[in-house]
Parts: C-alpha cells; structure tokens; sequence
C-alpha cells in the first residue's frame, strides 16, 4: 500500500551537522519502507559536511533533500546564550520558508532520536489545531506568567507536527515574535514559551513517546542502570529527547542513554568524531560522575546543572 511522503524540518549550523545527521539517520534507518522530504534550514554548514550530510542517502530513491535558506534579521532581538544560539528560533520560521504546497510537516530537534517508526505520528489528525507535541513532563514554575494556568497545557517544542496551512493563516510567526519582543522579562526557554504563550489550547496533546525526555531516565535513580531497566524505560518510546545542556557527545556527559547516539553516529562519516570539550573540569567531572557514591553524584549533578549555565 503506498503511502503519501512524510515531511521532515530540522535546523542546524555547522557545529550540530554530525548530530543532525544522527537524528536524520535514526529516521531513515528505522522507516526503510517510508518517501522522505527533508527540508534542512542551513545555518551555515561548511561544503564538507553538506557533502556528509548528501552522502547518508545517496542513491536512495525515497529519499528527497531540499536545502533551506534562512533571512534571520527578524530574531537580532531574541535570547541566547552560550548553549542557545539563534539556530534555535529557526523552527519559528520553518512555514515561511517551505512551499506553500506543503501543508503539515514534522520538525525535530537535532538532539533526538528516531527509535521506531513515526508513521502514525504523522498520520495524526491536527486539521483543528496548529500544533500536535508533547507535554513537557516537569513543573515549569513560570508559566503563570505566560498566562498557561496549568503545567498540563505546556509543551515541549522539541518534536512539532505543524498544521503549516494553518500556522500561516494565523500569522503565528509574527505573533511569536512579537511575543518574544515584547515580553523578555518572561521568557525563560527561549522561543519554547513564546510557542506555548501563543498556542494555548490550540495545540493537540499526543503520547509521551514521541519525545521522551532522556533526563527522565536518570531522574528516576537509574545512575548505573542495567539493559533490564534501560528497555523497560523505552518500550514503546518512538522518540529519545537528550534535551538540555549536557548532550550526549559532551565528555563529561552521564546520561545513559548516550550510548544509543553514538550506536547511530557509528553508522555515518562522522564515526570518527571525537570529543572536543576535554579539559580539566570535564576530566574531574567524568573522574567524579564514574567513581563516586550515588547520593554524592547526585549532588554533584546538581551543582553542575545549576551552575552550568552561568
């Protein structure tokens, strides 16, 4: 039976190439059967790597790259830091910038992968809505203040099916960044609250699985997990989210799930690629992380992630 093509969106700059061609390769590999149209917004990825990223598929006839190009002048205003750039807002603009001919597409976020297949998550009916995502699974202190009354109606904007016919009709580019301009004082994840500010109860709630945060794993206790609990976590997970700041291919990263990137980075040119945050912090940290007593690593992981950011 044939199906109709899924449309993928992602963005990267060249730093997150050899990641975004992980997360695309987690797709591929795990939908053999399914036509692909990749709409990648270029935040300015060297020849090299493009040419990496052209060679993951080369040859496969299901699968179609289109190469985007992005005017960011309209985000000079917007939030970042030394772990967000304005890469991030891309997805803002994603609608703008594909045809008008394509009326829903799915964006990921570079740091995700595909465990399954996304079939019936693209299948998904969001013609009333502008947005299918996920809740996001912790408090979020501030969004009273977004004027979201309750933790349940506030999404993680990692995964997004965009209704993209409808986001254009409401102009929900302009509304969320004049959201952003006008409220800085507010906006604490970046265009995320922007997103959730705008679309309150006007987007679909679906299953956890299609962006399972990773962090939930190591939440519950799991410092040193065994492949018994690892797979009990992620049955029926389609989607792992390695959201924050500490990512899988940063050295002093404990998450446990890590192991499953560098399972799917081993697939692509870029399996070679080493770490490039070694440095004395992050040597005692790993040092810390791999041979102390839980409740110290505990409070360690603490420490590090509040201070991370400063």
């Amino acid at each position: 039976m044939s199906h109709d093509p899924i449309n993928i969106a992602a963005a990267a700059d060249d730093r997150y190439a050899p990641h975004l061609g992980v997360t695309i390769k987690s797709i591929v590999i795990n939908n053999p059967l399914e036509t692909f149209n990749f709409y990648i917004i270029d935040a300015g990825i060297t020849p090299e790597n493009k040419q990496k990223l052209n060679s993951l598929f080369m040859g496969n006839s299901l699968i179609h790259w289109h190469w985007l190009s992005c005017d960011d002048s309209s985000l000079n205003h917007v939030k970042v830091d030394k772990y967000i750039s304005k890469v991030t807002y891309y997805r803002i603009l994603l609608p703008l910038l594909i045809p008008d001919s394509v009326e829903k597409i799915l964006y990921f976020d570079c740091d995700m992968l595909i465990l399954g297949e996304i079939r019936v998550l693209w299948q998904e009916d969001i013609s009333d809505y502008v947005i299918a995502a996920v809740q996001n699974p912790d408090h979020i202190g501030h969004i009273s203040k977004l004027g979201i009354k309750s933790p349940d109606d506030y999404f993680n904007a990692g995964m997004m099916l965009i209704n993209t016919k409808r986001w254009r009709k409401e102009d929900i580019t302009s509304k969320v960044l004049n959201f952003i301009a006008s409220n800085p004082t507010f906006i604490i994840f970046w265009d995320q609250d922007a997103l959730n500010a705008v679309l309150y109860h006007r987007w679909k709630k679906v299953s956890h699985r299609w962006n399972e945060l990773s962090y939930m794993f190591n939440k519950n206790g799991y410092s040193r997990p065994n492949i018994e609990m690892i797979n009990f976590f992620l049955n029926d997970v389609v989607v792992i989210h390695f959201a924050g700041p500490v990512k899988p291919w940063n050295y002093a990263c404990q998450d446990s799930l890590r192991f499953l990137y560098f399972d799917v980075l081993s697939l692509t040119p870029w399996d070679q690629m080493g770490f490039n945050d070694i440095n004395f912090k992050n040597r005692l940290l790993k040092w810390a992380f791999d041979y102390l007593p839980r409740p110290i690593i505990v409070l360690l992981m603490k420490i590090y992630h509040f201070f991370i950011g400063k």
